[in-house]
């Protein structure tokens, strides 16, 4: 009983909230500036009359690739694997190698 309180008393202190450091009115003073975060300017969109835009290029969709037929490279290890579990199945089937674990 007192292995799972010591159990769950480290899993809950995971879970407490920390509160936040004393800050000292001298290392405010140490800096000697207000730090302040830095952001980026908007810019307000430029008034561009639309008939002055050219029209969007529109292009043809690529060609579908051509089909090659069987590409034994893309499938080597999946017939590698095969391989080897034939060879295997017919060396257990023939008693050579026993694959039941005893």
């Amino acid at each position: 009983m007192a292995l799972l309180c010591l159990a769950l008393l480290q899993l809950s202190s995971g879970f407490m909230v920390q509160q936040p450091a004393v800050r000292l009115p001298a290392a405010h003073s140490v800096t000697g500036r207000n730090l302040v975060a830095l952001r980026m300017q908007e810019t307000a969109p430029d008034a561009e009359p639309v008939a002055d835009k050219p029209p969007p290029v529109v292009t043809p969709p690529p060609a579908p690739p051509k089909d090659e037929g069987f590409d034994f490279t893309q499938y080597s290890l999946t017939i590698g694997i095969a391989t080897l579990f034939v060879i295997v199945k017919t060396l257990s089937y023939f008693g050579i190698i026993d694959t039941t674990g005893r």
